[in-house]
């Protein structure tokens, strides 16, 4: 697990969409599919049920990227804090 695949993943239940997500994160859409993908694997859960309108997040996903936000949360304050840009 990464912090990028949680931002990604993050970004999808955010919007709704991966497409929608990789445009505002400025990186290309199978990018953000197979990272995600590869989280769902290595998580052994499902995060997102994808359909034709979207992706919408399962009760396990929401569970997940609830814990997975406030890590997001402390790597974000971490970078600011202390990485040199």
């Amino acid at each position: 697990m990464t912090i990028q695949q949680i931002r990604y993943a993050l970004k999808i239940a955010e919007t709704g969409s991966v497409c929608r997500a990789a445009r505002m994160l400025g990186v290309r859409q199978p990018s953000v599919s197979s990272a995600v993908a590869q989280l769902e694997r290595e998580m052994h859960i499902v995060i997102f049920e994808r359909n034709s309108k979207g992706m919408r997040l399962t009760d396990a996903g929401q569970e997940f990227l609830d814990d997975a936000s406030v890590l997001e949360r402390t790597f974000g304050h971490l970078e600011s804090r202390f990485c040199i840009r």
